[in-house]
């Protein structure tokens, strides 16, 4: 959790829940930062009467305001973070560049506190040249293709490993 989430009362009737799924999924985010992008629902999570979704985002879910990590993807991004060159926050989401399995929890278990970010984003950007964005363009077309690309059978993979597995109590 970031030291700003404020954790819902609903969170402990879903922790059983999550050690299970955790089981299949790599990373599981607890809060949807952008509730107003599109999301593929690939299972459902927690009680039976009362279960949450759990959902592909189709656009990354910028931010860690609370999530579940299983040992072998933390492992995995500790061991290779250098090779991606970006924040963790935005990496956990970038399931087509580090192949892990991402899904996030509707409705929200946590939500983040709205207060005003004490991280500094007032540094101003470096001048590029066009050659630099030029790059980046190329960069970010390829990025966007190859997630578009994988994304319909990354949301039928992910659903078939949680099938297999009941989540419910």
């Amino acid at each position: 959790l970031e030291d700003d989430a404020v954790i819902d009362k609903a969170l402990p009737q879903y922790i059983d829940a999550l050690s299970k799924a955790i089981l299949q999924m790599d990373i599981l985010f607890l809060c949807d930062r952008r509730e107003n992008r599109p999301a593929i629902e690939i299972g459902k999570i927690g009680p039976k009467g009362e279960q949450a979704s759990i959902c592909v985002k189709r656009f990354s879910n910028i931010g860690t305001t609370g999530y579940v990590i299983n040992r072998r993807a933390a492992r995995y991004l500790l061991d290779n973070h250098k090779d991606f060159g970006i924040e963790i926050d935005c990496l956990l989401n970038r399931w087509w560049q580090h192949g892990l399995a991402v899904a996030t929890i509707k409705p929200d278990l946590v939500k983040d506190e709205d207060a005003v970010t004490q991280i500094g984003y007032a540094i101003e950007p470096l001048k590029s040249s066009l050659y630099q964005k030029s790059v980046k363009t190329l960069y970010d077309l390829k990025d966007s293709y190859l997630k578009r690309k994988g994304f319909n059978h990354y949301c039928k993979t992910l659903a078939k490993k949680l099938k297999q597995n009941t989540l419910s109590k």
